[in-house]
C-alpha cells in the first residue's frame, strides 16, 4: 500500500501510469458533468485534488497532473491555503490561467 506521506519518483511514476489508465479509460466514456448543487455551475464528478502539489509533488508534474485532468474533461479542484502554506494554490492558480473559465476551483481558508 501506499500512503500519503511515502511520495518518490518512483511513486509519482505510478501515479501517472494510474491516471494515464484512467485517462485512457475516458476516452471512451464522454465525461457525464453535473450541476453543482442548485448552481448552475457543472461539474465533472471526479474532482482532483491538490493537496501535495508544492511539496511531495513539484511543481512541473503538478502542471502536468492539471493538464491531463482538464485533457480528460476534469473541471473541479480542490485546493486550499493551508496546503504547503498556500503554494497550492499558486500553483493551481498558474496552471488554470489561460484556462480559467473552464475550470471551477473548490478551496478552503481559515
Amino acid at each position: 500500500e501506499m500512503y500519503i506521506g511515502d511520495w518518490s519518483s518512483d511513486v509519482c511514476s505510478s501515479i501517472s501510469t494510474r491516471f494515464h489508465y484512467v485517462a485512457s479509460l475516458s476516452e471512451r466514456f464522454a465525461m457525464d458533468y453535473r450541476y453543482l448543487g442548485r448552481s448552475a455551475l457543472q461539474v465533472s464528478p471526479l474532482c482532483l485534488g491538490a493537496m501535495m502539489f508544492g511539496g511531495e509533488t513539484d511543481v512541473a508534474t503538478s502542471q502536468r497532473i492539471i493538464a491531463k485532468a482538464g485533457e480528460q474533461g476534469i473541471n473541479f479542484i480542490d485546493t486550499a491555503d493551508v496546503y504547503h502554506a498556500g503554494r497550492s494554490e499558486e500553483i493551481v492558480g498558474q496552471a488554470i490561467a489561460a484556462d480559467r473559465d473552464r475550470w471551477v476551483v473548490a478551496t478552503k481558508f481559515g
